[in-house]
């Protein structure tokens, strides 16, 4: 900055319009280079989770995600659909910058609804409804401005109401994190009028104590931890210090990233997350029908095993790897489902590459059988129209 103002008698003589502009163009440039630098990269991924919401391999998933990963934060981006390893849908949700945002819902592996309300920059909004997985209800919450919640209803699993219009006791299992450190924690209380009263208890799955509270229409009067090893007493808290409690316990895992045993660290997680290739299902609405019959064709499973299927399947052309170019793009398709649910006439309708054309007809011509649509009683034929996105990162 010096050199720069004591540069200017010499540079003024000489300086024409010319040359300020030359000189703006260079600066807006490289603010453009460096913007790019440290924008975050945005990449379709499919990830892959254990039992405990762990990242691991393929072959060791209980639960799939498909949707959009920055690479730079490690934050999901757009819209993200969980499935049970069997394609079974689990969760959609929509990530903002601001963390979760919209409609969410979860399902059972039984397809029964689980859970469902609204997020709002990350936090849950207004009233949500908690089901059992035999589709009894289980609860009714109510989550305030700021950050706390109430409980409207809660049923046991015989469908006895212990909590009606916000009073009666409580349990549940929560997230709580003390100090940094998260728990998985059983929770039982008593609820009056929507506020807190007497004494609530935490306790782990071995039965020790976590935390300890005494409130008084709903203001924590005293707090109590317990050490996570021995059980006992370690301290007392006030309001300001009490542990944060919250629900979407396999949620916040997913989104942490942490490894499974198969990568030992989660830097070796992302890299086998963004190294392998991608291959995105397409929008269920971007599919089209020909025909417009009473039930459509069926792949085994639903749409998102047909998905999986066609994940599992792909292969990455030899010119391709040959290259190591890192492709994105949509190759688009019609078939015609038979009577018989045999898949046939299949036609690329806009290719992408002639390699990778070539290698989804591959798969679509390996498919197993699928069920047929039917029309007044009858199996028919029914034809498609289906995008499928691919994406290869090397």
């Amino acid at each position: 900055m010096i050199i720069f103002r004591l540069s200017i008698p010499y540079l003024y003589p000489i300086m024409n319009l010319r040359f300020v502009w030359v000189l703006i163009f260079f600066l807006i440039l490289g603010n453009r280079s460096i913007a790019q630098e440290i924008n975050p990269q945005v990449v379709p991924v499919t990830m892959f989770y254990d039992q405990n919401w762990q990242v691991t391999v393929k072959e060791k998933a209980s639960f799939i995600r498909v949707g959009s990963l920055d690479t730079v934060r490690l934050k999901f981006m757009g819209k993200v659909t969980d499935f049970y390893a069997n394609g079974t849908p689990l969760l959609q949700v929509n990530y903002l910058e601001t963390g979760k945002d919209g409609a969410f819902q979860t399902s059972y592996s039984n397809k029964k609804l689980e859970q469902r309300g609204i997020f709002l920059k990350d936090k849950p909004v207004g009233t949500w409804e908690y089901y059992y997985a035999s589709g009894k209800p289980w609860q009714t919450v109510e989550y305030l401005e700021n950050g706390d919640f109430k409980v409207l209803a809660f049923y046991d699993t015989t469908g006895q109401q212990l909590v009606k219009d916000g009073t009666g006791p409580w349990y549940s299992k929560m997230r709580a994190q003390i100090k940094g450190i998260d728990f998985t924690v059983n929770i039982t209380g008593n609820w009056k009028e929507g506020k807190r009263i007497g004494q609530w208890k935490a306790t782990q799955k071995n039965g020790k104590s976590v935390f300890e509270e005494l409130f008084e229409a709903g203001v924590l009067k005293e707090g109590k931890l317990f050490d996570v090893f021995t059980g006992r007493p370690s301290s007392n808290y006030i309001e300001k210090e009490n542990p944060k409690i919250g629900t979407f316990d396999f949620v916040y895992h997913a989104e942490a990233l942490n490894p499974s045993p198969s990568f030992l660290t989660k830097e070796r997680a992302v890299r086998y997350i963004l190294r392998k290739e991608h291959l995105l299902p397409a929008i269920l609405e971007s599919i089209t029908y020909t025909e417009n019959v009473e039930k459509m064709p069926e792949f085994p499973g639903g749409m998102a095993a047909l998905y999986k299927f066609i994940r599992d399947n792909f292969r990455v052309p030899a010119d391709v790897s040959r290259r190591r170019e890192s492709m994105d793009g949509t190759v688009v398709l019609s078939m015609t489902v038979g009577s018989e649910g045999k898949v046939a006439n299949i036609k690329v309708e806009r290719s992408f590459t002639p390699s990778i054309d070539q290698e989804v007809i591959r798969i679509f011509k390996i498919m197993p059988t699928w069920y047929p649509g039917i029309q007044n009683g009858r199996a028919v034929s029914v034809k498609y129209t289906i995008p499928y996105r691919v994406s290869i990162k090397y």
